[in-house]
């Protein structure tokens, strides 16, 4: 029955059924109307997901007015929430605010099953928009579509009971999405395609229109956009290297003539050295492209952008980072292992799998391990006939016992960094 009345049906995100009594002070009918509108708005902007069906009723005896409800409240709301929004609705004061303890909700019997849910939910709603009580008519009491409110998911069913029915109510209309209510930032904002520089015309930096008097020959448009492109520009220099620095600074401004920026032309810069470096050719003859995140959108304007700022593509980086982390920790603790258990005997490649199957690192990760501490680090020795053992050298065993720690240290974290990369 959960179908027409709320999209969460099963497990834990069920959400919870209740009868509810809300009641105010003055029992008056315009003033209880007029703070049921107030309560409804709140419901909806603070909890999207709960439903009610609210009619208004009167006391037999009294003739008080106060309104019965069917609730359905998603797991994470409170009921006692509820009631204080309605105490809230009306200012302070003992004589005016109405009393916490006396607004009422009952749970209904969802948890023994559909049929005892059903009869529960179908005696609630024949006292709520019943005009009796106890066979006697009730005095006063408006038609059903005059006193009957609903909001949520049981707005569009009241709407429909209504129009089988033949019940005169106002047509049902879907609340709208809500529209985000800022500007996206500037860090999401995309720089290519369409966002070039002219000389005089635009920045080189942020792409931005310069306005009108701009001298003829600028640049940037302001002094920190033209700090920011030095100082990228350098960075970019220092990580390349002396001798390869003078090259990728033709490089990139060869790109930045074309109309790049120059945060895109150093992103292209940087893997067209890369590339230069693997295929050993000069950084000149690479062919370049505007960086794109991996879903094939461009990246972000930021300077170290990596993605397009698309929340689902920063979100998978994100677990992708966490992963590499993960199985980087996995590697270092296998190397202390190794060197805990085995640093004074040789072993295998086979108990070196076996012992990384235990702390669930894989096997190519395992060989990936041992080549770089036999080819590089040249911190394990082949044994010579001893059918493909390897062993610590003593150099390893004496910075294991604490007489180098600190290179040690050093040395188990290249390890583990070069074995498993992070991405950036």
């Amino acid at each position: 029955m959960f179908g027409p009345l709320h999209d969460a049906r099963r497990g834990p995100a069920r959400p919870g059924v209740f009868s509810v009594t809300l009641t105010c002070r003055s029992g008056d009918e315009h003033e209880l109307r007029a703070k049921l509108a107030v309560l409804l708005g709140v419901l909806g902007r603070r909890a999207p997901r709960a439903a009610m069906l609210c009619a208004l009723d009167r006391a037999p005896k009294t003739g008080r007015w106060h309104v019965h409800a069917l609730a359905l409240l998603p797991p994470n709301l409170d009921p006692a929430t509820v009631a204080r929004w309605w105490c809230r609705c009306w200012p302070r004061g003992r004589t005016v605010r109405p009393a916490r303890g006396a607004q009422h909700f009952r749970p209904l019997r969802a948890g023994r099953g559909g049929a005892a849910l059903a009869n529960d939910i179908d005696r609630v709603l024949t006292h709520h928009l019943g005009r009796t009580r106890k066979g006697v008519p009730i005095a006063g009491l408006p038609a059903l579509p005059v006193r009957v409110t609903a909001c949520g998911s049981l707005a569009g069913l009241w709407a429909r009971v209504c129009h089988v029915k033949g019940i005169p109510v106002a047509p049902y209309v879907p609340p709208r999405r809500k529209r985000p209510s800022r500007a996206r930032k500037v860090s999401t904002a995309a720089s290519r395609p369409g966002k070039t520089w002219v000389l005089g015309g635009s920045c080189a930096w942020c792409a931005k229109v310069f306005p009108k008097g701009k001298r003829r020959g600028s640049r940037y448009c302001h002094r920190s956009c033209g700090s920011a492109a030095s100082r990228a520009l350098r960075a970019f220099e220092g990580r390349v290297g002396k001798p390869s620095a003078k090259a990728t600074r033709a490089f990139v401004l060869d790109l930045e003539r074309k109309g790049w920026l120059r945060r895109d032309a150093i992103r292209a810069a940087t893997e067209a050295t890369t590339k230069a470096e693997q295929k050993g050719v000069s950084v000149a003859t690479i062919k370049v492209r505007a960086p794109l995140c991996r879903c094939g959108a461009p990246v972000a304007a930021r300077s170290n952008a990596v993605t397009c700022g698309e929340a689902a593509c920063r979100m998978k980086l994100l677990r992708r980072r966490r992963r590499e982390v993960r199985r980087a920790a996995r590697v270092h603790a296998l190397f202390t292992e190794l060197l805990r258990l085995r640093r004074r005997q040789p072993f295998t490649l086979d108990e070196a799998r076996a012992l990384g199957a235990d702390l669930r690192v894989r096997a190519r990760d395992v060989d990936e391990l041992l080549r770089q501490l036999v080819d590089e680090d040249g911190t394990v020795d082949v044994v010579a006939g001893g059918g493909g053992r390897l062993r610590f050298h003593s150099g390893t065993t004496a910075a294991a016992r604490g007489v180098n720690a600190a290179s040690m240290s050093a040395t188990v974290a290249r390890v583990a960094f070069v074995a498993v990369p992070i991405v950036s």
